[in-house]
Protein backbone atom coordinates (compact mmCIF):
# COMPACT_ATOMS: atom_id res chain seq x y z
CA UNK A 1 0.00 0.00 0.00
CA UNK A 2 2.90 2.58 1.15
CA UNK A 3 4.30 1.70 -2.46
CA UNK A 4 1.25 2.49 -4.36
CA UNK A 5 -0.19 5.25 -2.82
CA UNK A 6 -2.97 6.25 -5.08
CA UNK A 7 -5.68 4.09 -4.60
CA UNK A 8 -7.24 4.03 -8.01
CA UNK A 9 -3.60 2.61 -9.10
CA UNK A 10 -4.15 -0.02 -6.41
CA UNK A 11 -7.53 -1.10 -7.15
CA UNK A 12 -6.21 -1.30 -10.61
CA UNK A 13 -3.84 -3.79 -9.56
CA UNK A 14 -5.18 -5.47 -6.56
CA UNK A 15 -8.27 -6.29 -7.56
CA UNK A 16 -8.82 -5.69 -11.32
CA UNK A 17 -5.69 -7.65 -12.33
CA UNK A 18 -3.89 -4.47 -14.37
CA UNK A 19 -0.11 -3.54 -14.79
CA UNK A 20 0.81 -0.44 -13.21
CA UNK A 21 0.21 2.40 -15.10
CA UNK A 22 2.72 4.29 -17.39
CA UNK A 23 2.74 7.32 -15.32
CA UNK A 24 4.11 5.12 -11.91
CA UNK A 25 7.53 5.49 -10.24
CA UNK A 26 10.74 4.94 -12.63
CA UNK A 27 11.83 2.75 -10.13
CA UNK A 28 9.09 0.11 -10.67
CA UNK A 29 8.36 0.35 -14.53
CA UNK A 30 12.16 -0.17 -14.40
CA UNK A 31 12.27 -3.58 -12.53
CA UNK A 32 8.45 -4.61 -11.61
CA UNK A 33 10.36 -8.27 -10.95
CA UNK A 34 12.28 -6.52 -8.41
CA UNK A 35 9.36 -4.86 -6.80
CA UNK A 36 7.45 -7.90 -6.57
CA UNK A 37 9.99 -10.26 -5.09
CA UNK A 38 10.88 -7.67 -2.99
CA UNK A 39 7.86 -6.71 -1.57
CA UNK A 40 5.43 -9.71 -2.19
CA UNK A 41 7.28 -13.23 -3.13
CA UNK A 42 10.16 -12.45 -0.40
CA UNK A 43 7.83 -12.13 2.70
CA UNK A 44 6.05 -15.22 1.64
CA UNK A 45 9.16 -17.21 1.31
CA UNK A 46 9.89 -16.13 4.44
CA UNK A 47 6.34 -17.32 5.68
CA UNK A 48 6.70 -20.48 3.63
CA UNK A 49 9.87 -21.83 5.65
CA UNK A 50 12.41 -20.43 3.19
CA UNK A 51 14.29 -17.84 4.70
CA UNK A 52 17.22 -16.34 3.47
CA UNK A 53 19.54 -18.86 4.55
CA UNK A 54 17.32 -20.85 2.76
CA UNK A 55 17.46 -19.34 -0.51
CA UNK A 56 20.13 -19.14 -3.28
CA UNK A 57 20.32 -15.75 -4.86
CA UNK A 58 19.91 -16.07 -8.89
CA UNK A 59 23.92 -15.35 -9.55
CA UNK A 60 24.54 -18.73 -7.80
CA UNK A 61 22.48 -20.32 -10.33
CA UNK A 62 23.06 -20.33 -13.85
CA UNK A 63 21.49 -23.53 -15.04
CA UNK A 64 20.03 -23.49 -18.50
CA UNK A 65 21.27 -21.10 -21.13
CA UNK A 66 20.79 -17.35 -20.35
CA UNK A 67 17.77 -17.64 -17.99
CA UNK A 68 18.70 -18.02 -14.55
CA UNK A 69 16.37 -18.96 -11.92
CA UNK A 70 15.53 -16.60 -9.80
CA UNK A 71 15.56 -18.79 -6.34
CA UNK A 72 16.66 -22.20 -5.59
CA UNK A 73 14.97 -23.18 -2.66
CA UNK A 74 16.40 -25.44 -0.40
CA UNK A 75 14.06 -27.80 1.44
CA UNK A 76 16.55 -30.46 2.57
CA UNK A 77 20.80 -30.28 2.02
CA UNK A 78 19.53 -33.34 -0.99
CA UNK A 79 16.35 -31.26 -2.01
CA UNK A 80 15.39 -28.25 -3.45
CA UNK A 81 12.99 -26.28 -6.21
CA UNK A 82 13.67 -23.79 -8.19
CA UNK A 83 11.67 -20.60 -8.86
CA UNK A 84 11.03 -18.06 -11.16
CA UNK A 85 9.78 -14.70 -10.25
CA UNK A 86 7.48 -12.74 -12.96
CA UNK A 87 6.27 -8.96 -12.20
CA UNK A 88 2.70 -8.39 -10.82
CA UNK A 89 -0.03 -9.76 -12.74
CA UNK A 90 2.15 -11.54 -14.97
CA UNK A 91 0.58 -14.39 -17.06
CA UNK A 92 2.72 -17.37 -15.92
CA UNK A 93 2.03 -18.93 -18.95
CA UNK A 94 3.06 -16.99 -21.47
CA UNK A 95 6.14 -18.08 -24.06
CA UNK A 96 9.46 -17.61 -22.38
CA UNK A 97 8.03 -17.11 -18.87
CA UNK A 98 6.90 -18.47 -15.53
CA UNK A 99 5.72 -22.15 -15.84
CA UNK A 100 7.87 -22.40 -19.25
CA UNK A 101 11.00 -21.65 -18.26
CA UNK A 102 10.67 -23.67 -14.87
CA UNK A 103 9.53 -26.75 -17.44
CA UNK A 104 12.45 -25.72 -19.43
CA UNK A 105 14.98 -26.26 -16.66
CA UNK A 106 13.85 -29.17 -15.55
CA UNK A 107 13.27 -30.93 -18.34
CA UNK A 108 16.48 -30.74 -20.23
CA UNK A 109 18.37 -31.92 -16.85
CA UNK A 110 19.97 -28.72 -16.60
CA UNK A 111 19.51 -29.37 -12.40
CA UNK A 112 18.88 -32.09 -10.18
CA UNK A 113 15.26 -31.07 -8.99
CA UNK A 114 11.79 -32.17 -10.60
CA UNK A 115 10.48 -29.79 -8.75
CA UNK A 116 9.74 -25.57 -9.39
CA UNK A 117 7.38 -22.57 -8.66
CA UNK A 118 6.48 -19.93 -10.77
CA UNK A 119 4.78 -17.41 -9.09
CA UNK A 120 4.03 -13.39 -9.62
CA UNK A 121 3.29 -12.45 -5.94
CA UNK A 122 -0.22 -12.98 -6.13
CA UNK A 123 -0.75 -16.30 -8.09
CA UNK A 124 1.83 -19.56 -7.27
CA UNK A 125 2.02 -22.75 -9.45
CA UNK A 126 4.23 -25.38 -8.06
CA UNK A 127 5.41 -27.96 -10.66
CA UNK A 128 6.46 -31.73 -10.41
CA UNK A 129 8.27 -33.06 -13.73
CA UNK A 130 7.60 -36.37 -14.39
CA UNK A 131 10.59 -37.87 -16.51
CA UNK A 132 9.72 -41.18 -17.56
CA UNK A 133 6.31 -39.93 -18.48
CA UNK A 134 7.33 -36.91 -20.01
CA UNK A 135 4.78 -34.69 -18.49
CA UNK A 136 3.92 -32.70 -15.59
CA UNK A 137 1.52 -31.99 -12.70
CA UNK A 138 0.61 -28.56 -11.37
CA UNK A 139 -0.65 -27.22 -8.06
CA UNK A 140 -2.07 -23.57 -8.42
CA UNK A 141 -3.03 -21.05 -5.67
CA UNK A 142 -4.37 -17.72 -6.50
CA UNK A 143 -3.31 -15.79 -3.31
CA UNK A 144 -4.96 -12.28 -4.92
CA UNK A 145 -8.25 -12.14 -2.82
CA UNK A 146 -5.93 -11.76 0.14
CA UNK A 147 -4.19 -9.23 -0.80
CA UNK A 148 -7.56 -7.26 -2.04
CA UNK A 149 -9.19 -7.93 1.42
CA UNK A 150 -5.76 -7.06 3.21
CA UNK A 151 -5.76 -3.75 0.95
CA UNK A 152 -9.70 -2.89 2.40
CA UNK A 153 -11.43 -3.50 -1.17
CA UNK A 154 -14.22 -6.10 -1.42
CA UNK A 155 -14.25 -9.31 -2.12
CA UNK A 156 -16.65 -12.54 -2.63
CA UNK A 157 -14.47 -15.27 -0.78
CA UNK A 158 -15.78 -16.73 2.05
CA UNK A 159 -14.65 -17.80 4.75
CA UNK A 160 -14.38 -21.58 4.08
CA UNK A 161 -13.13 -20.71 0.56
CA UNK A 162 -10.24 -18.91 2.37
CA UNK A 163 -9.35 -20.99 4.83
CA UNK A 164 -9.07 -24.00 1.82
CA UNK A 165 -6.90 -21.66 -0.47
CA UNK A 166 -4.50 -20.52 2.69
CA UNK A 167 -4.52 -24.32 3.61
CA UNK A 168 -3.47 -25.65 -0.16
CA UNK A 169 -1.31 -23.18 0.08
CA UNK A 170 0.76 -23.91 3.10
CA UNK A 171 0.56 -27.82 2.22
CA UNK A 172 1.82 -27.40 -1.09
CA UNK A 173 4.35 -24.81 -0.75
CA UNK A 174 5.69 -24.77 3.16
CA UNK A 175 9.50 -26.46 3.21
CA UNK A 176 8.11 -28.34 6.30
CA UNK A 177 5.25 -30.07 4.78
CA UNK A 178 7.58 -30.38 1.54
CA UNK A 179 10.42 -31.83 3.97
CA UNK A 180 7.81 -34.25 5.34
CA UNK A 181 6.48 -35.81 1.85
Amino acid sequence: RTKIGNKVDLEAVAVRGEPLPDYFSKEFKAKPETFTQENIIEELLDLLGYDKSRRGSESELRVYGIRWPDYKLLVSQEFYLLAEAEPLNSDLYADGHGLEQVLTWIQNKATDTNYGIATDGFRWILVEYQIEYGKHREVKVDLSPFFVEKLGFRTLMQEKERFQRFSTFLDFFSRDRIEKT
